[in-house]
Parts: structure tokens; sequence; C-alpha cells
């Protein structure tokens, strides 16, 4: 994007939701403006603006906030509008009853891996503890994030720059 930022609100309010989800417990309002280094006038007005619009619940009894219910009919949206996932969902299922794994479907996010489709193999669905849909993993210590790298156009512009820190990372977790 340059530099400057196009739209500082609406930056502000994605990297609120961004640091919400990352926290299962919720935010508080002074936790999140002193996190993301904004005014906490700022922070309360973007809350309830996404309060009310079902992107955020606040807990009275803690005063945390919690992603709501509005995210969540979002992310189904980006699932049933994928094409990707839907080519692939055929080829996933063959693969999975061949060879009785589980088999993941991830698409290379800004920095991580992102799992978009998962089948699991009859055998392991009792027990399976892998990757939820919509779940983010790093690229350099995880298997879908490295299959991500390494067959990714050399010159891929999102992945520039970059490529270096992450074998740096990779040659520590695999040692």
């Amino acid at each position: 994007m340059g530099g400057k930022k196009e739209s500082p609100a609406v930056d502000r309010a994605l990297d609120i939701l961004e640091a919400i989800s990352e926290r299962e417990s919720g935010l508080s309002n002074s936790y999140l403006a002193r996190r993301l280094g904004i005014p906490k006038s700022s922070a309360s007005s973007i809350l309830r603006v996404l309060q009310g619009r079902g992107y955020v619940c606040r807990y009275s009894d803690s005063g945390r906030y919690k992603l709501g219910v509005n995210v969540l009919t979002l992310g189904r949206k980006v699932l049933e509008t994928s094409d990707i996932r839907d080519l692939a969902l055929p080829f996933m299922r063959v693969l999975v009853d061949q060879i009785g794994l589980t088999c993941h479907l991830a698409i290379l996010g800004r920095h991580e891996a992102v799992h978009l489709e998962k089948i699991v193999a009859r055998r392991y669905f009792k027990m399976d503890r892998t990757r939820a849909v919509g779940e983010r993993v790093p690229l350099h210590s995880s298997s879908v994030g490295k299959a991500l790298l390494a067959w990714r156009p050399e010159r891929s512009p999102r992945c520039r720059g970059s490529w270096r820190n992450w074998t740096k990372c990779a040659n520590k977790d695999t040692r």
C-alpha cells in the first residue's frame, strides 16, 4: 500500500478484530488501545460500531470483547464462494479414499497458510486434532506452509524479501 494508510479507521477496526481473534478470553477496551497504540476513545467508538453491527460482543461481567456471530457469517460466505475449494473437493475426497489419511486444502495468506478445507479420513474421525478450517499456521513450520512455499511462483510478490527469514526459522525448527 506504499507507506501512507488510505483509511486509518478501517485499518484500526481490522486491527481490533484481529487482536480479539487471538485471545479466547476476549480483550478489554483499554488493553486493545494500549496494544494497538491508539487512543482509548478511538478504540471505544470503533468497538461500539462493531458491537452494533454484530462483529464483536461485550461481556458485561468482564467488560471484555469477543468476536460476534457476524464474523462467522462472513467467514462462511468466503467458503461458500471459494472457487478453489469447489474445484479441490472432489480430488480431496478421492485422495482421502485412496490413501486413508486426512487431506488439507490451504492457501497462501499474507504471511501464513490459511486452511480452507479438510477432509478427515474415516479411521481418524474420532481422534482428529488437526487444524480447523479458517485457522492460520506459520509457513515455515507447517506442512501445508512448506508445500505452499515450495510450489509458489518464484517471483511471488507476497513472498518477496521474507524468504530468508522464513528459512532461518525453518532451519531452527527442524534441528
